[in-house]
């Protein structure tokens, strides 16, 4: 890990050249700019950049903008090209979906995609009906209203933000999830610290529980939970949920993201090439809606997957009983005259509640057998966290360039072939010696370490698991950034002794 301080990321420049490739390949590099080609003869394509507050490594998301600019791509003849700029506003402050949709309506990016909740921060309230608590509680009501007319009503206050919505598309329902205990009553709301996206309406459906909002800052929410600062998260429930506690049957609102546009970019678009970005909007959301997993199917995997032993700490489901489900509705009704005092917000709030009157009852949430049941303790078990001792010790592994090729470095990156030594010490960690060391603190709670990295302002947190001999395998959670992957966990940690080193 000689480069690790360096290589934030796998060696930031490196691996942002290599991935800009591997996302458009043979594509002109600055956007809205057209040329003729070598030969002279025709146009080089016209790259339109299209800014996402997610990184590349998001598997919720890129499926849909890949989608999407194949899309564009197909249907304009090979005229348009999309550069998705992921991480396009950073991870260490609150407002990165605001920052954004600022830059798209200041002209830096020509696209835009922003989770719906965010808007009514920039002054744009027409998705606020979205979010008014435990109205859209099933999939096929979430469907719905993404691709019927409602949508439109909502993408067409977009233009109180300076910029023109395209598609409204959904991702999943949106459901508590405890860190330490399970989220089912106002009781168990009451007084606790739960991490959301900006959004008065979200902030405001919280506080009516008695929880207090903690605004999600990407990476930085990590080191929040290490530290005990925060006691959970609202969260999507295809996203990455760890040896958490969901509460399967409480989704207070959906998840759903907003395609927008430059009013400026798509004017200086052709007739038929702006008919082909809309039309391929509407085919990725046809698309996403047909492939979604839907709440049953995310529990399910969740319950196959996220527990794969129980014994080793894996996350459990919890349902509210009809009583809990019913308190907590009241409890949030004062939220609606908050929200209806904008006509726009209320006449948008009763279509809503006339379109769920009119499909049948959702099924009700399924448990996984075995999955409600709480994980055993042991060596590894629990939820609550666990002591450090039993991982210390001095471990060694080496990056490979097979390694480097498969987390998108080139194979020549200076981390290939070194030896790694990283010491675990009592809650802290060491990789290197002399002036070129770098530690930080570790803390493990289940199956998942978490590591904090001072100088890099960063927590990377890992699932783990831990062989006879002592070698750990280390998996990532989602939000470790792909380079990061590549340095920490592309091969095993062997175990050669004790910690023989002190560590400041």
């Amino acid at each position: 890990m000689r480069r690790v301080r360096g290589t934030r990321r796998l060696a930031a420049s490196t691996l942002a050249s290599a991935l800009a490739v591997a996302v458009l390949t043979g594509c002109a590099t600055s956007h809205r700019v057209r040329g003729a080609d070598k030969a002279g003869g025709s146009d080089a394509p016209l790259v339109l950049r299209l800014g996402d507050v997610d990184t590349q490594d998001d598997p919720n998301t890129t499926w849909m903008l890949e989608y999407f600019g194949n899309q564009v791509a197909k249907l304009s003849g090979g005229k348009l090209r999309i550069r998705v700029i992921y991480d396009a506003a950073g991870h260490e402050r609150p407002d990165v979906e605001a920052q954004v949709a600022r830059k798209v309506r200041d002209g830096s990016f020509d696209l835009g995609w922003i989770g719906a909740a965010a808007w009514d921060e920039l002054g744009a309230t027409s998705f606020q009906a979205l979010h008014a608590p435990f109205l859209v509680t099933d999939d096929v009501l979430l469907d719905r209203v993404a691709t019927g007319p409602l949508a439109g009503s909502m993408l067409s206050g977009l233009r109180d933000a300076g910029v023109q919505g395209l598609a409204v598309v959904p991702e999943s329902l949106r459901n508590p999830v405890g860190l330490r205990q399970p989220l089912v009553s106002l009781g168990s709301f009451r007084g606790t610290r739960l991490i959301v996206t900006p959004s008065r309406a979200t902030d405001a459906a919280l506080r009516a529980l008695g929880a207090t909002p903690v605004h999600r800052l990407g990476k930085a929410d990590l080191d929040v939970m290490s530290r005990g600062q925060a006691d959970g998260r609202l969260e999507s429930l295809v996203s990455y949920l760890g040896p958490d506690i969901v509460t399967g049957n409480v989704s207070i609102f959906p998840a759903l993201h907003t395609l927008f546009a430059n009013p400026a970019s798509l004017r200086a678009l052709t007739d038929a090439e702006r008919a082909a970005l809309e039309r391929a909007a509407a085919r990725m959301l046809v698309h996403v809606v047909a492939q979604r997993p839907s709440a049953q199917d995310a529990i399910d995997q969740f319950c196959s997957t996220g527990r794969s032993a129980s014994a080793t700490g894996g996350g459990r489901v919890v349902l509210a009983s009809r009583a809990e489900l019913a308190a907590l509705v009241r409890a949030t009704r004062p939220v609606y005259s908050e929200l209806e005092r904008d006509p726009r917000t209320k006449s948008l709030i009763s279509k809503i509640q006339a379109l769920k009157r009119s499909l049948p009852p959702a099924p009700a949430l399924r448990v996984p057998r075995g999955c409600s049941v709480p994980p055993e303790s042991g060596p590894t078990g629990g939820t609550a966290p666990q002591a450090t001792s039993k991982l210390d010790g001095t471990y060694r592994w080496v990056m490979t360039k097979a390694d480097a090729i498969r987390f998108g470095a080139p194979p020549d990156v200076d981390t290939v072939g070194n030896v790694s030594t990283t010491t675990l010490r009592d809650g802290k960690w060491q990789n290197g010696e002399g002036p070129a060391a770098i530690e930080g603190t570790y803390a493990v709670t289940g199956n998942r370490i978490a590591f904090s990295w001072p100088s890099e302002n960063s927590v990377l947190i890992f699932t783990f698991s831990r062989d006879r001999d002592g070698t750990l395998h280390l998996t990532p959670t989602p939000s470790v950034e792909r380079g990061d992957r590549g340095v920490w966990s592309s091969e095993p940690w062997r175990r050669i002794g004790p910690p023989v080193r002190e560590i400041p």
